[in-house]
């Protein structure tokens, strides 16, 4: 059995941000990861700046801050011809 830890690429995460509606740009998330705003990734100085993103971490966040809309009932807005008023009759 391996065992490995699975990450993501700023471009992914920026990808699946983006498919939930959250308006940001992958320099906005490295911006964001090297102030340490995003508990899922870390960076660090090489020859160049490198990021690593940890997918569970991410997915756990994700699932903390993304609300689940019944898309049925946000746009049941009813009959209105079949709308009464207190006394039981139709408007």
């Amino acid at each position: 059995m391996t065992t490995y830890i699975p990450t993501l690429t700023v471009k992914q995460v920026y990808e699946r941000m983006s498919e939930l509606g959250l308006k940001t740009s992958e320099k906005k998330i490295r911006a964001m990861i090297d102030q340490g705003k995003y508990p899922w990734g870390v960076s660090c100085q090489m020859a160049h700046r490198e990021y690593e993103i940890y997918e569970v971490l991410f997915d756990l966040w994700l699932e903390s801050v993304t609300k689940t809309i019944d898309e049925e009932a946000l746009f049941d807005w009813g009959d209105d011809s079949e709308a009464e008023t207190e006394g039981g009759e139709a408007q």
